[in-house]
């Protein structure tokens, strides 16, 4: 076979994925409006007139299609290859079932922004806010379907303002998180000057704080100004001669600057773990969840309360991978007397052993109620660490 029949049996092959994927998003569509009519029963149903869950993006769903084609891969394309079409194909069928919005914390470029096209694909619209705290206010009062936050980062330890934001009831009473996203922190440099003509850098503290050793090494003499956001760096050094920035690569093209070196950040490992979030009036339990998150404010008048509550997670089989607390003033209703300064919030995440998830949290859950005063399950979801 020639080069010429080779392009023409391609071109045959295309024709035929199209026609599928075409057959494929007119199923979806008919899910999505499956879905809709179930919801509209049970928003009917509810007793307190609340918004029905959300149920365009189901992660459960989401990693049996993962899987399922994974198993299917004879190659040679790669595994990774396959799921990042298939986020496309998945992105696209969510989008026809519904208008999907995703929150996350801006401006445009931001490794959080990332992190959301990194779950949700291109076809849905995405929407910066400034801070952590109008993401989850933006999620609650349902204006967004869901939202995408910074929890932690491997090398500089939790975010606070996202625990602060899952420790308000005024924020978060009805939020739940759906999903974790692990991203690498691949810093660059940025600029439409060459490299021996920057005078001045701009970026956040703590990506300067990762590069340092390579600005030492290869830039001793510019100037480093702090900005609010590695992609606020990008949008202002593409305007700026002789400057440059350090950001992620999608900003090259989101700001049309050139990268001059990739991957300047001192650790290779470095990481940042993302939640995405929605609102729900029920807690999703997906079978065969791995991983919880749970917060809890201790009722100090009893004895041992955090030997307790800790040995609770070890009885009924959780691994504990994360404990952090922050003061628990916000987690109650104002004007309750439930709390007082020096109470804390405790935010633990765990593995699960127990084959029967569900279950297994129910009766931590239970447990919890007898040593806290307030406890809270904010997701139940798959591991992908």
């Amino acid at each position: 076979m020639d080069f010429d029949d080779l392009r023409s049996e391609i071109a045959g092959l295309d024709q035929q994925l199209v026609d599928i994927l075409n057959q494929r998003a007119e199923l979806s569509v008919a899910i999505g409006k499956s879905k809709k009519k179930a919801e509209k029963v049970a928003l009917e149903l509810a007793t307190n007139g609340s918004a029905a869950t959300s149920s365009i993006y189901i992660p459960e769903q989401e990693k049996s299609v993962y899987n399922r084609v994974k198993s299917l891969n004879n190659g040679p394309i790669s595994d990774n290859s396959l799921y990042s079409i298939y986020r496309e194909i998945m992105s696209a069928s969510i989008s026809l079932q519904d208008k999907v919005q995703v929150a996350f914390l801006g401006p445009i470029g931001t490794f959080c922004h990332q992190a959301a096209k990194k779950k949700f694909g291109d076809s849905v619209s995405f929407v910066p806010y400034s801070n952590i705290t109008d993401v989850f206010e933006a999620v609650e009062t349902s204006k967004i379907g869901y939202g995408v936050v910074p929890i932690e980062n491997s090398i500089f330890g939790s975010v606070p303002m996202t625990l602060d934001s899952f420790n308000s009831i005024k924020i978060s009473k009805s939020t739940i998180i759906l999903s974790e996203i692990y991203l690498p922190l691949q810093q660059t440099l940025l600029s439409n000057s060459e490299l021996k003509k920057i005078t001045k850098i701009y970026s956040h503290p703590m990506a300067f704080g990762q590069c340092q050793p390579w600005l030492k090494n290869n830039l001793p003499d510019v100037q480093c100004v702090e900005v609010n956001s590695t992609a606020l760096g990008a949008q202002i050094s593409s305007l700026e001669p002789f400057s440059a920035a350090i950001a992620n690569s999608m900003c090259s093209s989101l700001y049309n600057i050139n990268i001059l070196e990739q991957n300047i950040s001192t650790r290779s490992d470095n990481t940042t773990r993302f939640l995405v979030i929605s609102r729900s009036q029920q807690l999703l339990q997906p079978k065969n969840a791995d991983k919880v998150s749970i917060i809890f404010t201790l009722n100090n008048t009893k004895s041992n309360s955090i030997q307790n509550t800790l040995q609770l997670f070890d009885e009924f089989k959780f691994t504990i991978i994360s404990i952090n607390s922050r003061p628990a003033g916000s987690c109650f209703e104002a004007g309750t007397d439930n709390t007082s300064n020096w109470s804390y919030t405790y935010f633990i995440d765990a593995l699960i052993s127990q084959q029967n998830s569900s279950e297994s949290v129910n009766l931590l859950i239970d447990g919890l109620q007898k040593y806290c005063t307030f406890v809270k399950l904010l997701g139940l979801y798959f591991n992908e660490n």
